[in-house]
């Protein structure tokens, strides 16, 4: 039998006496059945809630008849039962009180279930993922609590704020691109973005050049404060660890990445002298990279969750590269299209439930080298329609002289807007310094 201290029988009762008394609590509390302990107090809150839904009084005489037309007035206690609830509170003051001892109480017998589920998993079937879900569940159930009530004014006024602050600084946080800033208004949080393309068309170098970008903040144009960087961390699916700072080295110091194959061999004094500043510089970004290759969305939302409750107030940005190689949850046998449809989905769930920017990388299908115009299209996504669906920004990159030998535009890369929900589309073309893997704006690039 469940321990007394996981349950508190009067704080149950002073609930559902008040709903006795004061209808309306029905409809703001947390509470639901699940979170009581005893049956027959389960029962009556049933009983209760579907009064309401159907615009009846809850009294004991309604209450009663519900219960005897259900066959259940007699497992509950009978008309005794009901009046002794009716009965248990003379105040409704202290309902929200009473509300979170029942569900403090909820939350230790539902871990010690779960802690036992995570212990059998574990014993039995050591089966790591699901041993990782259940973890997450009971973290989940320890946050559990009451969600605030929704305020038009309150929700108007945040909107109205946001729009005196939109006179021409950024809302987001800057992507290090003057172009792309203004389509895009920066990084905007609770947003999935796709960057998507061809093998070798620099998808990642793109990714960690905004990334370095994002962590090293911006100036606010009409004060001329320094805004704060992001926390940047970066799940790197393919690449080690070390060649992906190798890379940030080079375009923050502009190095030839070539040298960077044997710096003993190639580096002159002058390379190692910008390698020193370009360390330096990375070493004070917030910069977080996980190169485990077999990570699932469970994985990276631990990662960013500890990232989140340690920073609360700084803007995040998560970055993934690359979403087809996120390990699924297995459950969709071989349907890889399914899997990725739920990887997806759990990304864009991601960055509302932490308020951060997700940006995954994404493949293309093969579909765009049978083209002429090997532009890609939102069709070329890759095993799903899904990503489409649940993408707030979708960008492509392209790359004209990759493709045509004779083309006008050199190292000039095209990032596509394909899709924004709350923006234009439309492209922004960047120089794409290859040597040192970096991206930068065509202003910049011709001086």
């Amino acid at each position: 039998m469940m321990d007394k201290q996981h349950y508190n029988q009067e704080a149950e009762e002073a609930i559902l006496g008040a709903i006795f008394q004061d209808n309306s609590l029905l409809q703001g509390t947390i509470i639901n059945e699940s979170h009581l302990f005893f049956e027959q107090h389960k029962i009556l809150f049933t009983i209760m809630k579907e009064l309401h839904e159907k615009e009846l009084p809850i009294e004991m005489i309604q209450v009663a008849e519900d219960l005897k037309g259900k066959r259940q007035f007699d497992a509950v206690g009978g008309f005794r039962f009901v009046a002794h609830i009716s009965e248990c509170v003379v105040t409704t003051a202290n309902f929200k009180h009473h509300e979170k001892i029942v569900l403090d109480h909820w939350k230790v017998r539902e871990s010690i279930r779960k802690s036992g589920e995570l212990q059998n998993v574990l014993a039995t079937q050591k089966d790591f993922e699901k041993a990782q879900t259940i973890l997450q569940d009971i973290e989940q159930i320890q946050t559990h609590s009451r969600k605030e009530k929704f305020s038009l004014r309150d929700a108007m006024v945040e909107v109205y704020e946001g729009m005196q602050q939109e006179n021409g600084e950024l809302t987001g946080v800057d992507t290090g691109y003057g172009a792309l800033n203004v389509m895009t208004s920066g990084l905007q949080r609770q947003n999935l973005m796709i960057i998507a393309a061809r093998p070798s068309l620099g998808k990642t170098a793109f990714a960690l050049n905004v990334a370095k970008n994002a962590a090293k903040g911006s100036v606010d144009k009409s004060t001329g404060e320094i805004k704060k960087g992001a926390i940047v961390s970066i799940h790197s699916l393919e690449t080690p660890t070390n060649d992906l700072l190798k890379r940030m080295i080079c375009a923050e110091g502009n190095i030839d990445a070539s040298k960077m194959r044997n710096p003993m061999q190639f580096f002159n004094n002058e390379d190692w002298s910008k390698s020193a500043m370009a360390m330096g510089t990375i070493n004070g970004l917030d910069i977080h990279i996980d190169d485990e290759a077999t990570q699932s969305v469970g994985d990276i939302y631990r990662t960013a969750n500890e990232l989140r409750k340690e920073n609360p107030d700084r803007d995040l940005v998560i970055i993934i590269d690359y979403l087809q190689l996120i390990k699924g949850s297995g459950k969709h046998g071989n349907n890889r299209q399914q899997e990725v449809a739920e990887i997806s989905r759990s990304l864009k769930l991601m960055a509302r439930k932490l308020d951060c920017t997700v940006i995954a990388l994404s493949q293309l299908s093969r579909a765009v080298e049978s083209r002429q115009d090997k532009r890609p299209v939102m069709s070329d996504l890759r095993e799903t329609g899904a990503i489409e669906q649940d993408a707030d920004l979708i960008a492509f990159l392209y790359r004209d002289d990759y493709y045509n030998k004779d083309s006008e535009a050199k190292n000039i890369i095209e990032v596509i807007i394909g899709k924004q929900r709350n923006g234009p589309i439309g492209t922004v073309e960047l120089a794409f310094v290859k040597e040192f893997n970096k991206f930068v704006d065509l202003e910049r690039a011709a001086t």
